[in-house]
């Protein structure tokens, strides 16, 4: 009779333990990711830096500012998961400057002809410029050309004297001492070379999601195709009745909406429609 009574306690002990280590790997299991985590994950797939980090209910927002444009990020907190994407502002692209060559013929059609004597780059009031010297006959003109379109930022004009007509050489020696000191008073244009590179090294890498086959990225390059190009502007996650989990895409080309529907699990389009 004692010995029964001995594993009463013993057995209670082990019943209690077991449902503490039940219950303790269930919290584990539901506990959201840390904010570090969710950076990480999100900043491993899209270039960029996280400026905002919010966790609501069981989903982070995150606000992401890169090279295009900011973007906020919606984050599954458990699983990890992005389910929507959408672009707050886009970044205006650099403009082009012109070439030594173009701002040199614009030049030259508003002198009405001449020869460019010198061209050099310059700023005028925060604007990058180009300085222009162009002769003629008898005028010289200062010109400084705004280098985005080549307008006219500042115009001079002044009349040269009369050039003599140089004298015919009496003799070979004379003649060549004449060819030399032209060489040395023909003025030399300058030129410096620019080159502006441009390059847009911005990817987006797949997105592994748990229960689908396409990731988000996968999708957004899928519904960019399908558009004809443009710059994924909104992006979510939804359930759909009769195909499954897809993605729906605002695709933004030309300053039209196009609206893109994919398959998570083909990558199939299964719908696209234009705004007007």
């Amino acid at each position: 009779m004692k010995k029964r009574w001995f594993w009463v306690p013993i057995a209670i002990v082990v019943v209690v333990g077991g449902f503490g280590i039940q219950q303790l790997l269930a919290i584990q299991q539901t506990a959201p990711l840390s904010e570090r985590d969710v950076i990480e994950k999100v900043t491993d797939f899209y270039n960029g830096e996280v400026t905002e980090t919010d966790l609501i209910n069981d989903t982070y927002v995150l606000v992401l500012t890169n090279d295009q444009g900011t973007y906020q990020i919606q984050v599954d907190a458990t699983e990890g998961s992005i389910q929507r994407i959408k672009q707050l502002a886009q970044k205006e692209a650099p403009q082009s400057l012109l070439s030594e060559e173009e701002v040199s013929e614009k030049a030259l059609e508003a002198a009405g002809g001449g020869e460019v004597v010198s061209i050099e780059e310059t700023m005028l009031d925060d604007i990058k410029a180009f300085a222009v010297i162009i002769e003629q006959e008898k005028k010289r003109y200062h010109f400084k050309m705004d280098r985005k379109d080549g307008a006219i930022l500042e115009q001079e004009e002044e009349t040269l004297e009369d050039r003599e007509t140089p004298k015919e050489p009496t003799d070979k020696n004379e003649a060549n001492n004449q060819n030399d000191q032209d060489d040395t008073k023909q003025p030399k244009p300058t030129k410096n070379n620019n080159t502006v590179k441009n390059n847009d090294t911005s990817t987006q890498p797949a997105q592994p999601q748990a229960s689908t086959v396409v990731s988000s990225a996968e999708a957004m390059n899928i519904a960019l195709q399908a558009a004809g190009g443009g710059t994924v502007k909104e992006m979510e996650v939804d359930d759909d009745d009769d195909t499954g989990k897809v993605y729906e895409i605002e695709v933004i080309l030309n300053d039209q909406e196009i609206d893109v529907v994919v398959q998570a699990q083909s990558g199939e389009v299964i719908s696209i429609s234009w705004d007007d």
